[in-house]
């Protein structure tokens, strides 16, 4: 049997410009007494090689800063995307794998996973995967990234 098919759905609808938290903002990471053994911050949106030839493509490689061998995207000091602009992604078609994840993330200890903090989720009580599963293919991709496969 697969995982999800023993979860309830859980539907989502990104509510872009008309979101009051939004996951384009600050960012406070997870749990403070994680830390990143290449030393990245929680606050980074890390680039996928593919998403840096996307952001190159469209010309827009002045999002992207290198740090250590990683490439991410500009943020300001608020942790804020430099892509995020007057409530939109101004590379929205072209935003990065993990942007596209969003609101799911994957934790080795707890498996998949769901910022509950989003507003775009509507039954906070019964968040799961099967209603999110145009998300997966964006998730294994940054899994696959950070582990190396």
């Amino acid at each position: 049997m697969n995982n999800s098919d023993s979860l309830k759905s859980v539907s989502f609808e990104c509510l872009c410009e008309d979101c009051a938290v939004n996951c384009c903002g600050p960012f406070d990471g997870v749990a403070p007494n994680l830390q990143s053994t290449q030393g990245i911050k929680h606050t980074k949106i890390i680039l996928l090689p593919q998403d840096v030839e996307q952001l190159e493509e469209i010309s827009r490689d002045d999002l992207i800063s290198t740090e250590n061998g990683f490439r991410f995207m500009k943020t300001h000091e608020d942790g804020r995307c430099h892509a995020f602009i007057g409530g939109k992604c101004e590379v929205y078609h072209h935003r990065p794998t993990v942007c596209r994840a969003y609101p799911l993330y994957f934790d080795m200890f707890t498996g998949l996973c769901v910022d509950t903090n989003c507003p775009g989720i509507d039954n906070k009580e019964s968040i799961n995967s099967s209603g999110m599963s145009h998300f997966y293919d964006d998730l294994v991709k940054v899994y696959k990234y950070w582990v190396g496969i």
